[in-house]
């Protein structure tokens, strides 16, 4: 399948909408040379953030040159420091510590994890430079939203949201800790929540998620973490290395699932944001611009199954209206940019097919709207295994059908509702309660903790795809797929259901049997949070805590380099 037919419109709409953010950036790198009375390249901020010697150290990507700074085993290399990736743990300082007893009643394990925060370490400049100048308030217990409440933590349980950014779109400070709109939700309601300075710590010598990969630098900026501070944010931005990546290669990366991959298509934006707003803090200038819009998606036929007897109406929720994309463009390189879009997918919909297959990287998942027990049913009224068949059919396909194209497929992530497993009550009764650990019994805490939802994943990934030695404790799929199935709904069987003879014709001499790859983005561990919710009653998504999703990003980072 070939790049999507779009209107003429909406070609116009993306070229107009890039001419303006080229000439935004061209404007930007003269105001940056004149404020600062020297090439924007040369100052501090930008050598750390933006060196080529860090891109050279990192070479994330399928498809690099081996004849890199990595080394002669490049994959063996990055697959180590994943794998120690996946082997790490949460480290959380706290300055309300001796007030936690809600905290460790809702998720016991965290006392393994949690240390006070003293005002001797926040005063270091290492951690100052890592928050902006209301985050270090906050993490000092000061300033706090509605903090006239008796209970700290319960200042951040904002009943109304008063103190969230809900106009994410205009807002100056989107990016900010904890109050930043991230999907359909915003803030850190659950009641029990705290501030924190939180860093994931994995590997023998106790790295970071803010360090670069395979890094060649000194030691002053190396992996190391002592009980003085860490690795400077301001410095070490996965998301910010992904987007430069990205962009020097233009290319276009896709989150496609349901309003889980909303927030992870907002947490990069707002992490790009964030890196934005920390150089603007020490440096009062800007370095990169972050634009967003939409278009409107033009369907070839109404969405939905007529074998089945269903049409999903244009006003459907579950039905995606519009890409939502985002323009990344360096003030240095501004000939080259990065997009990522979201694409709506509530379930399995080989109606996007067009605009999926428009993107260079896709990452996807299905899951929250399929009942989690017996077949797993959608709103659709197909299961789970058979639309995750469909969506691998997809994926292999996608990645087998042009050079330099790369399939994901994202793990679940953990609920935490106080139900047997976890996962959202089957009689829809959720209390307004603070989210609690996945019980023991049903599933130990470890390296192999998981839900139903990815159980139903593994078992279809099973059907087509096998792993090897070389899979990187399989993370890495191949798969061989027959793309004319009508067993379930690939997106041949949409052609046939719908009659597009044009795609039908167009496709006949492709061979149907495809062997391709995909990656599994795992992320079951890192989200493993109770606490980190997004409110209580609420135990599917997650606030913004820029920490967690940074740690997600370089997870990403890692696995593009097997």
């Amino acid at each position: 399948m070939g790049k999507p037919l779009l209107s003429n419109k909406t070609h116009l709409r993306r070229f107009l909408f890039y001419t303006a953010s080229l000439a935004v950036m061209f404007t930007g790198a003269k105001i940056l040379t004149a404020m600062t009375g020297k090439n924007f390249l040369e100052t501090d901020f930008a050598k750390t953030y933006l060196s080529s010697t860090t891109l050279k150290a990192l070479n994330i990507g399928i498809g690099h040159d081996n004849s890199d700074s990595r080394g002669s085993h490049p994959h063996e290399e990055c697959c180590k420091t994943l794998m120690e990736h996946m082997q790490g743990h949460w480290q959380h300082y706290f300055v309300f510590f001796d007030n936690m007893s809600e905290m460790i009643l809702a998720d016991p394990s965290i006392k393994e994890s949690a240390f006070p925060l003293t005002s001797n370490f926040l005063n270091d400049t290492s951690i100052q430079a890592m928050y902006l100048v209301e985050e270090i308030h906050w993490l000092h217990g000061q300033g706090l939203p509605l903090s006239n409440q008796p209970h700290p933590a319960k200042s951040w349980n904002f009943n109304g949201r008063p103190h969230c950014r809900h106009r994410w779109d205009t807002d100056t400070d989107r990016g900010i800790s904890y109050l930043s709109t991230i999907g359909n939700q915003c803030g850190c309601g659950s009641t029990t929540f705290q501030p924190s300075h939180s860093y994931w710590l994995y590997g023998d010598d106790k790295k970071t998620t803010t360090v670069g990969i395979h890094s060649t630098e000194t030691s002053e900026s190396s992996a190391k973490f002592d009980q003085k501070g860490g690795n400077i944010l301001a410095k070490r931005s996965p998301s910010l290395r992904l987007a430069r990546y990205f962009a020097r290669k233009n290319q276009t990366l896709c989150f496609a699932g349901d309003s889980v991959d909303y927030q992870f298509y907002f947490a990069l934006k707002n992490n790009l944001h964030r890196t934005e707003l920390l150089h603007q803090k020490h440096f009062n200038t800007s370095f990169v611009n972050v634009s967003s819009h939409h278009y409107p998606i033009e369907y070839k036929t109404t969405p939905g199954d007529p074998l089945k007897g269903y049409r999903l109406g244009d006003s459907d929720w579950r039905i995606a209206q519009e890409v939502l994309e985002t323009r990344v463009i360096f003030h240095d390189e501004p000939d080259n940019s990065f997009t990522f879009q979201y694409l709506k997918l509530y379930g399995w919909g080989p109606w996007l097919y067009e605009y999926m297959d428009a993107c260079d990287v896709i990452i996807m998942n299905l899951a929250l709207h399929y009942v989690a027990s017996g077949d797993f049913p959608g709103r659709t009224g197909h299961t789970l295994f058979d639309d995750t068949q469909a969506a691998i059919t997809y994926l292999t396909n996608f990645s087998a059908g042009a050079q330099n194209r790369i399939a994901i497929w994202r793990s679940s992530l953990p609920q935490h509702f106080d139900t047997h497993n976890g996962h959202y009550p089957s009689d829809n009764n959720v209390a307004q309660t603070p989210c609690v650990a996945i019980k023991e019994d049903y599933s130990p805490k470890g390296k192999n903790r998981t839900q139903e939802y990815n159980r139903v994943h593994s078992s279809a990934f099973e059907k087509f795809c096998h792993t090897n030695q070389s899979s990187c404790g399989n993370m890495m799929y191949t798969c061989t797929v027959n793309t004319t199935s009508m067993d379930f709904r690939t997106v041949y069987f949409y052609w046939v259901a719908n009659n597009l003879t044009v795609e039908l014709d167009r496709t006949k001499h492709d061979k149907a049997n495809v062997t391709g790859s995909i990656l599994l983005w795992q992320l079951f561990d890192l989200f493993d949070v109770p606490v980190w919710h997004s409110s209580n009653g609420d135990c599917s998504h997650f606030c913004y805590v820029p920490a967690l999703y940074e740690a997600a990003f370089q997870r990403l980072e890692l696995l593009l380099g097997l």
